[in-house]
């Protein structure tokens, strides 16, 4: 089996982010994390929403839905492996990364 060998801006990243909510706080101080404002339908409304930001395969954000009709107190988080920006800040590298250098 091989060896991964991680660069330095991927270990000081996994040292930093131990769960969802670490990563999410590093994904919003890059603008790459929004809490979606207004009061949903769980369908067909989020999903319109991730349709939409699922176009933007490059820097499409991570969305919170906090305020969820008929599921008072929770929570949805969706896109945060999205797009490719997200996928470049988990790694260390800076969010407008090109695919080819992730």
């Amino acid at each position: 089996m091989e060896t991964v060998t991680l660069s330095a801006e991927a270990r000081a990243t996994a040292e930093r982010i131990r769960n969802l909510r670490d990563y999410l706080q590093l994904l919003a101080e890059h603008g790459q994390c929004v809490t979606w404002p207004e009061s949903v339908m769980p369908e067909p409304d989020i999903r319109k929403v991730v349709v939409a930001a699922g176009r933007d395969a490059m820097g499409g954000p991570a969305i919170i839905f906090d305020k969820i009709r008929g599921y008072p107190g929770k929570k949805l988080v969706v896109g945060v492996h999205g797009s490719f920006s997200n996928i470049a800040l988990l790694l260390g590298k800076p969010k407008g990364t090109s695919i080819k250098e992730l």
